[in-house]
Formats: C-alpha cells, sequence, structure tokens
C-alpha cells in the first residue's frame, strides 16, 4: 500500500500539547531558513476558518490556497497563500491565525539575495547545489532581516506538513510576541486567543496533519483532482527536474500545454515568476509563446492575464505584437484585474506599444474601477510614457483621477504614488493644490486631517500660495479623524511606533483626543470596535512611557513624567459625565501611575496599587489636587480602586482613603449611577472592561486573602460582597440598602 493510500486511513485531526521546544518566531528570528510561519484571516466576518477546516476534512488536511494578498509580490505564485514570520505580521487582515508548520525539505527561495535555503537549518541537503536544484515551495519576498517583519508566500500546498488554528503552541507563539509588540498587537492578540480558548472549549484542540505533503508527482499526475491542487508553475518545475522513465516526453510536454493555458486563466501570476520557470526550457518558451498569442484572441480577454500574455509576446514573439493586438491588450488590461506591476518593471520603448497605450486608454470613471496599486501602476507608465506636451495633456486629468481617489480611498499610501511622477512635463503640485482648492470648496468633509496636513505640508509648503497653505491648514485642523474599516486602536498603534506623522500645526494632545473621539464613533459603526478602556490604560500608556524611556537624563524623565500625568487628568477633566463614568477610571488611573513618587523618583513599577501614588497625595495640603481627585474619584467606579479604598480607608484607618471611599460609596447609591447604568454606553463600556479581563492585583496588601478585582460592574459587586460588613459599619443604613441591591445583581449575574 502506497504512502498516500495509507494516508488516507490516518485520521485528519490530532490533538497536541503545548510542545516547550518548538521554535517560536518572534521580530527577533532570521527571516530565512524558515520552519513554520502565520496567516491571518477572518472569521468573524467571512467564515474563512471554518471553510479551511471543511476543506481540510474533506482533503486530507490540505489547506485551501484560494487566498492572495492585494499587491503583486505576494500574488507572485498565482494561488497561494501569504504568510507572516511573526504572529505580529500581517493580523489586520483578520480575528484568527494559522500557524502553518512545514516539512523537513522545505525550499525557501530569498527573492532579495537569489539564494535558496533547503530545510528548517538551510542545511537540509548535503551540498547548495542540490538544494538549488530543487524547485521553490516558499518565497520571501519582503521585509526581513533580525528585528524586522518578513514575508512569504507560500504556493505549494505540500509543503504544509500540518496547521493549527487553536493549538496550545500558537497560544504560546502569540504571548511570546507580545513583549516584542506595541498595544494594538497585544489587544490582538488577546483578543484572538479569547477566540481560540472558545473554540477549544468546543471542539478540543486541534491540529491538522496534511497527509498530501510532498505526495508523488506521478500520484499527482495521474489524478486530475490533485493537480488542480498544485499550481501551475509549481507544477511545471517539479516535471523539469523529473528524470524517471515513468514520464514519457509526449505526456511531459501534454503538462506543460495543460499548464501553460491554466497559469494564464491566473490573473494574479506574476509574470517574472512565468520567465522564471521557462528560462532554461526551449520548448516552454515555444509553448508559453503559443498559449499567450491564444489569449489575445480570446473575445473575454480581460478575463485572463493579459499582462503576461503581452510580456511573453513581447520578449518571445514580437512580430505577433500588431497594433491591432496592441490596443486590443491594452484595453483590456484597464477592464482587468490583472497585476499592472510587470509591466512598469519592464521598460517599455517600443512607440507603437506606447502609442497603442494612450490609443486605449479608458474614461476616467473607468481608472477608477481598477485597484489602487494598479492605478500606482499607471502613475509609473504616465510618468515613462509622457515625452512630448500632447500626451502630457492627456495623462494630466489621469493623474488628477487617481490622486483623487488615493486621498479620498488609500490616503496612508498617496506618497507612494505622488513619488511616481518624476516627469517634469506633468505638473504634480498643481495638480495637487488643484485637488486641495476642490476639497476645501466641500470642507474638506470626511478627510483624514494627519495625512491631509501632512501631505500638505510635504508637497505643498512654500510650493502653493502661502494664503491657500495657511487656510487649508486652519480647516484641516478642525477635522475630526473619518472613521473606516480601520480600528482606532491600530491607528494608535502607528502613532506609537512611528509610522505615523502628525502635521507641525498639531499637537499630540490634539490627536490623542481625536483618537478617544473616534474611537467612541466606533462602537456604533463597527462589527469589532477598539476597546476604548483598554486602548486608554495600554495605548496611551505605550506613547508616554515611550517619551520616558527616551529621556536623556532623570531631569528629562522627570519632567515627561509629569507631563504624562497632566495629560491623563485634564483628558479626565474633559470628559462629560456620561464617558467619565465609562472611561475616567482608565485615564485616572493612568495619572496616578506616572505621578511622581517621592520614594521612587523615574520609577515605573507598580509598588502597590497604581491609585496608590494619589491617595497617598489626597488632603497634603495642595487644595486644587484635592478638587480634582475628589471630582474624578466620584466617577472612577472601577472594582480594584474600591477594593484599595476599602483597604486603606476601613482596614488601615486611613482618613483621606476613606474621604475618597465615601465619595465612590455616594456615587454606586445614587440616581446618576442608576440612569448611567440603562445606557448603551454602559452596556458597551462595561463590555469592554469584562472582555478585556483586567484585574489589579494589590501585592502590597498584606494576608488581605483573594484581593484580585475586575473593571467592569462584576468587579465592583464582587467587591462589595467582600467588605459589606465594614461597609455597613461605614455608611447609613438606607445607602446600604442600595449597596446591597448591587451586591444581589451581581450574585444574580454569577460574578462571584
Amino acid at each position: 500500500m502506497n504512502k498516500t493510500k495509507i494516508a488516507r486511513l490516518l485520521l485528519l485531526f490530532i490533538a497536541l500539547p503545548l510542545w516547550a521546544n518548538m521554535d517560536q518566531n518572534t521580530i527577533h528570528s532570521p527571516h530565512a531558513p524558515i520552519s513554520h510561519c502565520y496567516h491571518w484571516l477572518n472569521e468573524a466576518g467571512k467564515g474563512y476558518l471554518t471553510k479551511k477546516y471543511a476543506f481540510a476534512k474533506a482533503n486530507n488536511g490540505s489547506v485551501t490556497f484560494y487566498t492572495t494578498p492585494g499587491t503583486s509580490n505576494g500574488a507572485i505564485a498565482g494561488p497561494g497563500l501569504y504568510c507572516a514570520k511573526t504572529p505580529v505580521g500581517s493580523m489586520g487582515y483578520g480575528d484568527r491565525v494559522l500557524r502553518l508548520d512545514l516539512v523537513d525539505d522545505i525550499v525557501l527561495y530569498d527573492a532579495n539575495s537569489g539564494k535558496k535555503h533547503c530545510g528548517h537549518d538551510g542545511k537540509y541537503y548535503a551540498d547548495q547545489a542540490t538544494c538549488n536544484s530543487k524547485p521553490w515551495d516558499i518565497k520571501f519576498y519582503s521585509g526581513g532581516g533580525v528585528g524586522n517583519i518578513a514575508w512569504y508566500v507560500i504556493r505549494n500546498p505540500q509543503a504544509i506538513m500540518q496547521w493549527s488554528a487553536n493549538s496550545a503552541q500558537l497560544e504560546s507563539d502569540l504571548l511570546l510576541n507580545k513583549k516584542f509588540s506595541g498595544a494594538s498587537y497585544q489587544a490582538h492578540a488577546d483578543l484572538t486567543i479569547q477566540y481560540m480558548k472558545s473554540e477549544r472549549a468546543r471542539i478540543g484542540e486541534m491540529t491538522t496533519i496534511n497527509h498530501k505533503a510532498r505526495m508523488n508527482l506521478m500520484d499527482i499526475l495521474n489524478d486530475p483532482e490533485e493537480m488542480k491542487e498544485i499550481p501551475p508553475l509549481n507544477l511545471i518545475a517539479r516535471v523539469v527536474r523529473y528524470r524517471a522513465h515513468d514520464l514519457s516526453d509526449k505526456r511531459r510536454i501534454q503538462v506543460y500545454e495543460e499548464q501553460a493555458e491554466r497559469a494564464l486563466e491566473d490573473i494574479h501570476l506574476d509574470y517574472n515568476d512565468i520567465q522564471d520557470a521557462i528560462k532554461n526550457s526551449k520548448d516552454l518558451k515555444t509553448i508559453f509563446a503559443k498559449a499567450a498569442y491564444d489569449v489575445t484572441k480570446k473575445a473575454d480577454l480581460h478575463k485572463y492575464n493579459v499582462v503576461a500574455s503581452y510580456l511573453l509576446l513581447r520578449d518571445l514573439a514580437p512580430k505577433r505584437l500588431t497594433t491591432r493586438i496592441m490596443v486590443n491588450i491594452w484595453k483590456a488590461a484597464f477592464k482587468s484585474d490583472n497585476v499592472f506591476a510587470p509591466m512598469a518593471q519592464a521598460k517599455i520603448t517600443d512607440s507603437n506599444q506606447i502609442g497603442a497605450f494612450f490609443k486605449a486608454l479608458p474614461a476616467g470613471g473607468d481608472i477608477s474601477k481598477l485597484k489602487l496599486q494598479n492605478q500606482f501602476v499607471l502613475l509609473q507608465l504616465f510618468d515613462q510614457f509622457v515625452d512630448n506636451k500632447a500626451r502630457a495633456d492627456k495623462a494630466t486629468p489621469y493623474v488628477w483621477t487617481i490622486f483623487y481617489n488615493y486621498l479620498t480611498q488609500g490616503i496612508e499610501h498617496f506618497n507612494q504614488g505622488y513619488a511616481a511622477i518624476n516627469n517634469q512635463s506633468i505638473d504634480k503640485v498643481s495638480i495637487l493644490a488643484g485637488l486641495y482648492k476642490n476639497f476645501e470648496s466641500g470642507n474638506f468633509k470626511d478627510m483624514d486631517p494627519v495625512y491631509m496636513g501632512t501631505i500638505l505640508e510635504d508637497h505643498l509648503e512654500g510650493k502653493a500660495a502661502s494664503a491657500d497653505t495657511q487656510r487649508w491648514k486652519n480647516a484641516i485642523s478642525r477635522l475630526p479623524l473619518p472613521l473606516n474599516d480601520e480600528e482606532t486602536y491600530k491607528v494608535l498603534g502607528k502613532y506609537v511606533q512611528g509610522s505615523l506623522k502628525l502635521p507641525s500645526f498639531f499637537d499630540e494632545t490634539t490627536f490623542l483626543t481625536m483618537l478617544l473621539e473616534r474611537s467612541i464613533k466606533e462602537q456604533k459603526k463597527h462589527a469589532t470596535p477598539t476597546n476604548t478602556f483598554r486602548m486608554i490604560l495600554s495605548g496611551y500608556y505605550d506613547v508616554f512611557l515611550g517619551k520616558i524611556i527616551k529621556a536623556k537624563d532623570d531631569t528629562l524623565k522627570a519632567t515627561e513624567q509629569n507631563a504624562a500625568e497632566s495629560f491623563f487628568v485634564n483628558l479626565a477633566l474633559g470628559l462629560q459625565d456620561e464617558y467619565r463614568f465609562a472611561y475616567g477610571y482608565a485615564m485616572l488611573q493612568n495619572a496616578s501611575y506616572f505621578a511622581l513618587n517621592p520614594r521612587y523618583p523615574g520609577s515605573l513599577r507598580y509598588r502597590g496599587h497604581p491609585m496608590a501614588r494619589f491617595v497617598g497625595r489626597y488632603q497634603q495640603g495642595d487644595a486644587n489636587f484635592d478638587k480634582m481627585l475628589e471630582e474624578l474619584t466620584a466617577f472612577s467606579l472601577d472594582g480594584s480602586y474600591l477594593h484599595h479604598l476599602i483597604y486603606e480607608g476601613l482596614e488601615r484607618d486611613e482618613d483621606n482613603a476613606k474621604a475618597l471611599l465615601s465619595l465612590m460609596l455616594d456615587t454606586l447609591a445614587s440616581d446618576e449611577f442608576d440612569t448611567f447604568r440603562t445606557t448603551e454606553l454602559y452596556k458597551a463600556s462595561n463590555t469592554e472592561k469584562k472582555n478585556w479581563r483586567n484585574y489589579i492585583y494589590n501585592s502590597h496588601i498584606a494576608n488581605a486573602g483573594d484581593n484580585r478585582a475586575k473593571s467592569d460592574f462584576c468587579g465592583i459587586s464582587q467587591t462589595l460582597s467582600k467588605f459589606k460588613r465594614d461597609i455597613a459599619k461605614f455608611v447609613p443604613a438606607p445607602q446600604m440598602t442600595k449597596l446591597q441591591a448591587l451586591i444581589d445583581e451581581g450574585e444574580n449575574d454569577n460574578c462571584f
């Protein structure tokens, strides 16, 4: 019985323990060689993980390869699977992640160095020449190196040995990478782990073994369904290197012809990879040239890989490129979802082919239907092709339209598009200034003020009229941050990591306040909104911690700590009452945490409860501070803060803690709090606190028993229950009755 038949008798899904000795990639791992990688996907919105599970059950554990990212680099292998060195990479693509473990004899091609790495340690084969003779399974194409994100695309599904979306090993990987990443990844990882645990509770821990890994070539060629699973260029590469006598020349040519046709049916396949696959074979060049010419005769040419077909003919059969065919090719390309990048890389110089380009240009509205990355390539082509005023005049409206599309649909990529135009015949400054005037007439409605401000300063400052630029700055500075598909915590993550630059006329406080307002609006707009409570505590914390760490001496560190304290206090004081209930505690805790401690100057370590610094400063002669703390404590309804005040005030008999505790208990028993708990904001913010599972452990309290307290209502109710005898001696009976009602509600809700 052969290996394949034996594999079909084995179980697809097996439970695996947490393997302590398995590799765990972090940003500090080298990008090559590689033993495993990570692929994020959208389960909540699209059900992609469910589809992969179903496919695996029906196909001996194989992973579906019907996803490709939106860039030409990522789609170089046709139907393939992109992946990242660490789980931090590509996390924006979804709420679940796969860990893909690769076969021992994996062949990784490093596109930057041109070197192949065979095996997990790069030494699977006895010599490099043997490694070089193998077709690559996975290609490194972007990023890389120790300390960087690295990106790959897997073109051979047989290279995946096993995969999992809920294993303890994957959970360990996610947790390990938190310490190397910012708040955006940390929040994303925590949420993903919750989903994983929920799935494990339903179906158990699961690792899927791919029993199709490294199938024999002849088994594949004798099974049409298996052939469909292997990307065409990978199959061709394997056939080229197969030297056994059971593959006839006739069958070999037949496979080449079938796979050439199949390759040109794939609009995502990169021409550079086709070139690489056929460069050493005269037969393959002839076959692909014929297949490319056959494609140009198709009535629905735009549904085929017209870009690769054109470049094949240009390089292998240029006499077949008549003017009529060239115009048809360009027209089809403009209607298609082909990857345009090879067109710009090809450096086209033939005057007839360039003339056909200008003849075939569609209406501006049709240009807007192209993907933004293809519109970027069009900018590159205009930059290459415009060589006189007539062509410049024809190109200008298209450049205007593409700039407009970037500013309104992909503004974070605008600078790349703007940089693509260096042709002096195309006045990109005037085009951009005209667009700003156009947006000004609509008050820059729905525009992103951060990007619009930086683009103005980078490209129009000193080039457009100063009166215009000042007027635009004034208008832009009044804009809110628009809502889009990107969650607010990710925007904050970009800022913390330094990849989002603020315009000079924006101060940081304004921006962080805008982010808070955006995240609150997001609660009603997003299927997976930002956890605003966590964003304040963790994300904003990262902003100020970074400044303190970078400060050169203790004096400057202390200055930054003071600035952080003031920021959070002022942010909390600026909230409306309803929002103070929801988010005031997060701001107050951070303010206290950053406050200078006389015993530990410059320290950012927990030494007791994070609110201890403010409680210790209360009633020490600073009337303004006391007023602030009283005002905010009344709204800071948090189980851990309540626990701290009860212990300090009632167990240790500290008068300052008693006074603050009295304010908090008054609010808990108030009609105002009852009213707040009927609002949608309460439901949203309480869910945020519950989902985060924010426990504060009061490690400084000796013999206090179980003193963990959550931030949500359950944390408050449980703390009240724990200390209700002490509280009953401290408050009037009618107030205790109302507090007892909160305890009873928590008990009924299974809070404790």
